[in-house]
């Protein structure tokens, strides 16, 4: 249970740091793939998984109705 927990907040650390511009400059290759990686199998705080899953909706919902 440790170990999971450190993988979290080690994913979450690393996610808040490549949403930040200043920081995400710097982030080695296998890291910008291996985080998002990692946030769709669920290794990550709750917080962070909702603000990502927010940057990812869409704006408006879609609507398929016909006229």
């Amino acid at each position: 249970m440790a170990c999971i927990a450190g993988v979290n907040r080690w994913v979450t650390q690393k996610s808040r740091s490549m949403r930040d511009p200043h920081e995400s400059s710097g982030v080695p290759f296998h890291i910008k793939r291996l985080v998002p990686m990692l946030i769709n199998l669920g290794f990550v705080e709750l917080e962070e998984l909702r603000a990502v899953k927010k940057l990812n909706e869409l704006e408006k919902p879609v609507h398929d109705e016909y006229i």
